[in-house]
């Protein structure tokens, strides 16, 4: 009885986080629309400060969630890297194996104390989101189509207001293009193997026209390539899904982290596709080992241990208080204003309680499109063409 009480005050809670992360997203969103038309046009840089306090409050919202699941990340890289993470301008690559990616690299840049300039590159479809898709829009993040010919044109406009920011900014690029599936591994294979190149076991080949466009844009203002792979601990915890961390269930995410300086990344197109398919080779005898034996290695060979400096550790920063706080503030707003309003209409008929069941509804709704944009299934249609393209 105790355990079903205490059940049902978590999910009871957890509708709370969502009602909250609503209705603070709302007001959150009209206040960078707010700031876009009045702020912007007079000073781009004040408005980027402001907006960057908006966004943390913004996402330390969504990232309370891992908190409420128990997850927990950790990340293996050497100690000056670790003491580097949110000092510097840094384009971040990661292997796109998994629906929690984006969310994994949420909470780096959120230990890194740089949530609030962490971009990314994401679907157009996500563009008219509300909230989360909105909060991205007034941030200058890139909508892209999948499409070269269309997506050359926004990268290139993202990247050049990118190297404007007068704060530390964080890229988040995902070289492969697509989330992995079996489907679209078969394919990239087959391409692979037209073309010699490496056949790999747990990632697809990386597309490296995007990698050089903005590798060159970016190597005045930017200091390193944070190079990430990422795995998950499916013997500790549940299988990575978003729907599992909404239902508190706890995922354990590990991220082999290597810092490389940006002067080090060729210049020329055929060696910097050499590069990244090489960095993506590494990635995946990584990916292996920690199949085999549960862990990153910490001991490599020289020609891998080049960046460095130092031996190799599992770091891991616990989370502040201020999500908890923010959510306290926001459900101090919501709670009572939800309560009576709910009270009042349901004191007042028929046609208002079917309001509160459409309220209500469109909440779910809401949270079941959440969940959506994130299903591998459907990610792109990439694996379903003949053929596939660099």
């Amino acid at each position: 009885m105790l355990a079903q009480i205490k059940t049902a005050g978590a999910y009871i809670g957890l509708l709370t986080l969502f009602i909250s992360f609503i209705v603070s997203g709302l007001l959150l969103n009209g206040i960078q629309l707010c700031m876009w038309l009045t702020v912007k046009p007079i000073s781009r840089g004040l408005y980027r400060k402001i907006n960057y306090y908006l966004l943390t409050c913004l996402w330390n919202q969504v990232l309370l969630v891992i908190d409420w699941s128990g997850s927990a990340i950790s990340v293996y890289t050497d100690t000056e890297t670790w003491s580097k993470l949110g000092s510097e301008n840094a384009l971040l690559i990661m292997n796109h194996s998994n629906e929690l990616d984006w969310l994994v690299a949420w909470v780096l840049g959120n230990q890194a104390n740089i949530l609030g300039n962490s971009k990314l590159f994401i679907k157009k479809a996500v563009e008219w989101i509300p909230i989360i898709g909105w909060a991205w829009k007034f941030a200058e993040i890139g909508f892209l189509e999948r499409n070269w010919e269309k997506d050359k044109s926004t990268m290139d406009l993202f990247v050049k207001n990118l190297v404007e920011y007068e704060d530390p900014v964080w890229l988040l690029f995902f070289p492969e293009g697509t989330r992995f599936s079996k489907e679209k591994h078969d394919v990239s294979m087959e391409f692979a193997a037209r073309k010699g190149l490496p056949h790999l076991k747990h990632l697809l080949i990386p597309r490296t026209r995007g990698f050089f466009a903005i590798t060159q844009q970016l190597k005045q203002n930017f200091g390193a390539v944070y190079s990430g792979t990422l795995c998950f601990n499916t013997k500790l915890g549940a299988y990575p899904s978003l729907l599992n961390v909404f239902l508190g269930r706890p995922v354990f995410g590990e991220v082999f982290l290597e810092r490389i300086p940006f002067e080090d990344i060729p210049t020329e197109m055929d060696k910097s596709a050499e590069w990244l398919l090489n960095n993506f080779e590494k990635k995946d005898k990584l990916m292996d080992a920690y199949e085999k034996n549960g862990v990153f290695p910490t001991a490599l060979a020289a020609e891998d241990a080049k960046y460095f400096n130092g031996p190799i550790r599992c770091h891991y920063r616990p989370r502040s208080v201020l999500p908890f706080l923010l959510f306290c503030l926001w459900s101090s707003f919501c709670l009572p204003f939800m309560f009576n309003s709910v009270k009042w209409f349901l004191g007042t008929g028929f046609t208002s309680l079917m309001a509160v069941i459409f309220i209500f509804a469109i909440s779910a709704s809401f949270i079941y499109k959440l969940i959506d944009i994130t299903l591998i299934s459907r990610g792109s249609s990439y694996g379903k063409d003949v053929s596939v393209k660099e």
